[in-house]
């Protein structure tokens, strides 16, 4: 199976008071899987939708959550067995899990980043430092 898109469909960030030391805890998690007919290479095709919601909080008053979809296509008994699957445990295969909790990741952190900047809150990962030398 293979990624061929994604869209976010939901923002909420909240910037409550902020301790000193506040431990950042970024969380993907996926809400659902369904069948969808996309539009990939120039025709339609069977895939699936990928429904999650991936959230950086920053202790209890303070988090961004991003509420988004992927969107795959594969082979058709491969795609009916995922969602089956889904439905019936609220589980991915772990080879498919894998590369969407990857993909989940990367447009959740990217999009949390930057809007907290826009917010005040520290970045939800940990930037590179640069220090003079002695």
């Amino acid at each position: 199976m293979i990624i061929v898109g994604d869209k976010i469909t939901k923002i909420n960030a909240v910037r409550g008071d902020l301790t000193r030391g506040v431990s950042i805890e970024s969380k993907p998690e996926i809400t659902g899987v369904t069948k969808k007919e996309l539009f990939s290479a120039g025709e339609k095709k069977n895939g699936a939708s990928i429904d999650y919601t991936y959230t950086s909080s920053y202790g209890k008053e303070s988090s961004i959550a991003i509420e988004g979809s992927l969107f795959l296509v594969g082979e058709d008994k491969a795609l009916k067995d995922l969602i089956k699957n889904y439905k019936k445990d609220k589980k991915l295969d772990d080879n498919v899990a894998t590369v969407v909790l990857r993909r989940i990741f990367e447009v959740g952190m990217t999009n949390s980043v930057i809007i907290s900047q826009a917010m005040g809150l520290p970045a939800p990962i940990q930037v590179p430092r640069v220090v003079p030398k002695k």
